[in-house]
């Protein structure tokens, strides 16, 4: 349930959010790739943040067990897909921003 939540819903928020961003966004010509790289990692890197957050502190805690500190490679490949397809869809959202604004 946890993969198919993330590999639907994740995608869908996110790709809302930053189409959103890039249409009150002031950005033009060059700066929207640059723009979108940034906001890319950083959606990479607050994800990643929160899964280590979540799944190597809280749920340990709230379970009374030792910390996971091999999360990210027991999950893999799919945690990195996860990742994947956020930097994958930050740049489709670009260019359907870009499509319907010269429209």
């Amino acid at each position: 349930l946890m993969w198919i939540t993330i590999f639907t819903l994740m995608p869908v928020v996110f790709g809302y959010l930053f189409y959103l961003y890039l249409e009150k966004s002031t950005c033009e010509g060059p700066e929207i790739l640059k723009e979108t790289n940034r906001l890319i990692l950083l959606w990479i890197v607050l994800s990643f943040l929160l899964d280590a957050l979540v799944y190597i502190i809280i749920v340990p805690i709230l379970y009374s067990c030792k910390p996971n500190w091999t999360f990210f490679i027991d999950q893999s490949p799919w945690i990195w897909l996860n990742y994947t397809t956020i930097l994958i869809l930050g740049h489709v959202t670009r260019l359907i921003y870009l499509k319907k604004a010269h429209e």
